[in-house]
Protein backbone atom coordinates (compact mmCIF):
# COMPACT_ATOMS: atom_id res chain seq x y z
CA UNK A 1 0.00 0.00 0.00
CA UNK A 2 1.45 3.41 -1.01
CA UNK A 3 0.75 6.43 -0.90
CA UNK A 4 1.14 9.60 -4.25
CA UNK A 5 1.33 13.07 -2.76
CA UNK A 6 1.39 15.97 -5.61
CA UNK A 7 1.14 19.45 -4.26
CA UNK A 8 0.58 21.78 -7.21
CA UNK A 9 1.61 25.67 -6.52
CA UNK A 10 2.64 27.45 -8.94
CA UNK A 11 5.78 29.47 -7.26
CA UNK A 12 6.10 31.39 -11.11
CA UNK A 13 2.84 32.53 -10.70
CA UNK A 14 1.66 34.29 -7.53
CA UNK A 15 -1.17 35.85 -8.57
CA UNK A 16 -2.76 32.14 -8.02
CA UNK A 17 -4.95 32.22 -5.19
CA UNK A 18 -5.94 27.84 -5.38
CA UNK A 19 -3.53 25.24 -4.59
CA UNK A 20 -4.69 21.48 -4.79
CA UNK A 21 -3.12 18.59 -3.25
CA UNK A 22 -3.78 15.15 -4.20
CA UNK A 23 -3.38 12.36 -1.78
CA UNK A 24 -4.13 8.98 -3.05
CA UNK A 25 -7.59 9.33 -4.82
CA UNK A 26 -8.65 12.06 -2.67
CA UNK A 27 -8.58 15.52 -3.68
CA UNK A 28 -9.01 18.46 -1.74
CA UNK A 29 -9.14 22.66 -3.25
CA UNK A 30 -7.04 24.83 -0.47
CA UNK A 31 -7.03 28.62 -0.33
CA UNK A 32 -3.73 30.37 -0.17
CA UNK A 33 -4.60 31.86 3.39
CA UNK A 34 -5.01 27.89 4.40
CA UNK A 35 -1.10 26.83 4.51
CA UNK A 36 -1.10 25.79 7.78
CA UNK A 37 -3.46 23.55 6.90
CA UNK A 38 -1.58 22.56 3.96
CA UNK A 39 1.61 21.69 5.99
CA UNK A 40 -0.63 20.44 8.80
CA UNK A 41 -1.68 17.52 5.98
CA UNK A 42 1.18 17.09 4.63
CA UNK A 43 2.72 16.29 8.12
CA UNK A 44 0.06 13.80 8.75
CA UNK A 45 0.93 12.15 5.42
CA UNK A 46 4.62 11.63 6.22
CA UNK A 47 3.39 10.28 9.92
CA UNK A 48 1.13 7.69 7.94
CA UNK A 49 3.90 7.02 5.15
CA UNK A 50 6.66 6.56 8.27
CA UNK A 51 3.73 3.75 9.66
CA UNK A 52 3.14 1.64 6.82
CA UNK A 53 6.84 1.76 6.18
CA UNK A 54 7.23 0.26 9.59
CA UNK A 55 4.59 -2.13 8.98
CA UNK A 56 5.73 -3.44 6.02
CA UNK A 57 9.16 -3.87 7.50
CA UNK A 58 7.63 -5.90 10.40
CA UNK A 59 5.19 -7.51 8.08
CA UNK A 60 8.15 -8.67 5.98
CA UNK A 61 10.08 -9.67 9.30
CA UNK A 62 7.15 -12.02 10.25
CA UNK A 63 7.18 -13.47 7.09
CA UNK A 64 11.45 -14.73 7.24
CA UNK A 65 10.19 -15.99 10.87
CA UNK A 66 9.64 -19.82 11.32
CA UNK A 67 6.36 -20.76 12.21
CA UNK A 68 5.08 -19.63 15.53
CA UNK A 69 4.80 -22.83 17.66
CA UNK A 70 8.44 -23.23 16.97
CA UNK A 71 9.25 -19.98 17.81
CA UNK A 72 6.77 -20.16 21.16
CA UNK A 73 8.52 -23.92 22.18
CA UNK A 74 12.23 -22.89 22.13
CA UNK A 75 10.48 -19.33 24.15
CA UNK A 76 9.25 -22.06 26.61
CA UNK A 77 12.01 -24.17 26.95
CA UNK A 78 14.40 -21.02 27.76
CA UNK A 79 11.94 -19.65 30.40
CA UNK A 80 12.05 -23.21 31.77
CA UNK A 81 15.40 -23.02 32.04
CA UNK A 82 16.29 -20.37 34.28
CA UNK A 83 14.58 -19.44 37.42
CA UNK A 84 12.80 -16.31 37.93
CA UNK A 85 14.71 -14.03 39.85
CA UNK A 86 11.45 -12.61 41.59
CA UNK A 87 10.10 -15.80 43.04
CA UNK A 88 11.81 -16.47 46.51
CA UNK A 89 14.01 -19.64 45.62
CA UNK A 90 16.89 -20.61 47.81
CA UNK A 91 19.72 -22.54 46.74
CA UNK A 92 22.20 -23.84 49.04
CA UNK A 93 22.05 -23.64 52.89
CA UNK A 94 19.09 -21.14 54.65
CA UNK A 95 21.27 -18.75 57.05
CA UNK A 96 18.73 -18.64 60.09
CA UNK A 97 20.26 -14.93 61.37
CA UNK A 98 18.35 -13.40 57.94
CA UNK A 99 15.00 -14.70 59.46
CA UNK A 100 15.39 -12.31 62.61
CA UNK A 101 14.64 -9.24 60.36
CA UNK A 102 11.84 -10.38 58.93
CA UNK A 103 9.90 -12.01 61.60
CA UNK A 104 7.81 -9.78 64.26
CA UNK A 105 9.24 -9.91 67.86
CA UNK A 106 9.01 -12.91 69.78
CA UNK A 107 7.14 -11.56 72.60
CA UNK A 108 3.45 -9.42 71.75
CA UNK A 109 3.39 -7.99 74.83
CA UNK A 110 6.42 -5.92 74.80
CA UNK A 111 5.52 -4.30 71.26
CA UNK A 112 2.83 -1.71 70.77
CA UNK A 113 2.64 0.05 67.90
CA UNK A 114 -0.64 2.31 67.43
CA UNK A 115 -1.31 4.39 64.19
CA UNK A 116 -2.95 8.03 64.81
Amino acid sequence: MSFSVTLHVSAAFPFVNKSRIVVGPAEMELEDGDARGKHRILAELGRVEEEVRFLEKELEELGQTDTVPTVCEELLCLIEKAPDPLLPLTNGPLNLGWDRWFQGPDGGDGCRCFML
